[in-house]
């Protein structure tokens, strides 16, 4: 006996139903997880030209990334910080974050989640 039909053999029906189960689950995250939400949205400058005009990036965010992207609180730039802050609601805060990073560097970006005030 081989060591698939040993295993197979010592979890029984029940245990061979869960594993399935588990594995489509699995397949099932894989190939939905990541959904860019900015598909159809390219960037008019590279991240290297962002780096040396981040108030460009907070000008790009605000006017053409805000309204396609929901879930955007506020996107804030100050004259001498080093990133953009943008903060996000909590409960999109993943999606929204994926998106933003498959299009901006990561190191010109600090994303927050929006503070609830009852929490």
């Amino acid at each position: 006996m081989d060591a698939m039909n040993q295993f197979l053999k010592k979890i029984g029906p029940v245990g061979s139903a869960i594993f399935l189960g588990i594995f489509l689950l699995y397949l099932v995250m894989c190939f939905t997880q990541g959904k860019d939400e900015l598909k159809d949205y390219d960037p008019p400058r590279d991240g290297a030209y962002y780096r040396l005009h981040l108030g460009e990036l907070a000008r790009e965010l605000e006017d053409n990334v805000v309204p396609r992207l929901e879930g955007i609180e506020s996107v804030t730039w100050r004259e001498g910080e080093k990133t953009v802050t943008v903060t996000i609601t909590e409960d999109r805060f993943f999606p929204v974050r994926r998106s933003l990073l498959r299009h901006f560097p990561s190191e010109l970006l600090t994303l927050e989640k929006e503070v609830s005030e009852d929490g």
